[in-house]
């Protein structure tokens, strides 16, 4: 990582803890001002994450997916994009979007632990096909990160007391809603992603699926996910119990994108082209 690109990246991860610190500080405390404060540096901490990105392509010199740090920068900011455009479309659920960086977090650590030499794409990274992949996959990583948060919510409102956090929060039903919809949305990228997946990987292998762990683990988090559209559907799952199945679904999604490559050889380990 050079220099400038550090700086950049660096302020983006203290400026996410900070919009999360001061998001929660003022829900908790009734200080709207700094729970205003918490969103705008979000905003601020995407605006230096867009500059890490962009510096990152242009010293690279191709879209920064060429390795595990390229692949989490540029698809953690995706998954903030999607979280932001939550908040501004519905400001009641800005401590929701604040809930979801955590997450962020996290993928953004397992990027800059692992390798990050800028190297030229390798012909089996360089397709088209391989961004639309990511995109999709990102996309609907932001959606099951938003859905985590609006879960975990619910279930520390649903104990029968009031909270700090009620008044900051929409209606327990409205919060089961918007994790139920962002699963939906997830759900439906997440079968784009492995479709467009599946079609690369027949152009590079000359086969559309081959049981590889990333591939299994990939369809593992997909299919919890329709597990608990179907429960929540029509088995009349609601509340707690689908709370619970929201949660544990990105478990498995980062298990899938991530869990999977450090545990057992995969030929979606990045790093090995």
């Amino acid at each position: 990582m050079r220099p400038v690109e550090a700086v950049f990246f660096w302020a983006a991860v203290a400026l996410y803890v900070v919009a999360f610190a001061a998001s929660v500080f003022g829900a908790v405390f009734r200080r709207r001002g700094v729970e205003s404060a918490g969103f705008a540096f979000a905003v601020a901490a995407f605006a230096s994450h867009t500059v890490a990105v962009i510096l990152r392509w242009a010293l690279a010199g191709h879209v920064p997916v060429g390795n595990r740090y390229e692949l989490n920068l540029s698809g953690t900011w995706l998954a903030v994009l999607v979280l932001l455009g939550l908040g501004l479309a519905a400001p009641r659920v800005r401590l929701v979007v604040a809930g979801g960086l955590p997450p962020i977090l996290l993928a953004l650590g397992l990027g800059v632990t692992a390798w990050k030499v800028i190297a030229p794409l390798s012909p089996a990274y360089d397709s088209y096909w391989l961004i639309v992949h990511v995109v999709f996959a990102f996309l609907s990583f932001g959606c099951f990160v938003g859905s985590f948060s609006a879960a975990t919510f619910y279930l520390i409102e649903d104990t029968g007391r009031r909270h700090r956090l009620s008044h900051r929060l929409p209606p327990l039903p409205e919060l089961e809603e918007i994790s139920y919809r962002l699963v939906v949305a997830g759900f439906i990228l997440e079968a784009v992603m492995i479709a467009t997946g599946a079609v690369w990987a027949n152009d590079l292998w000359g086969s559309y699926w081959s049981w590889d762990p990333v591939e299994t683990w990939s369809l593992v988090s997909f299919l919890v996910y329709a597990v608990y559209l179907h429960l929540r559907t029509f088995a009349g799952w609601r509340g707690r119990r689908s709370a619970a199945v929201a949660i544990v679904g990105l478990v498995f999604v980062f298990l899938s994108f991530w869990g999977v490559q450090w545990l057992v050889p995969t030929v979606h380990d990045v790093n090995q082209f």
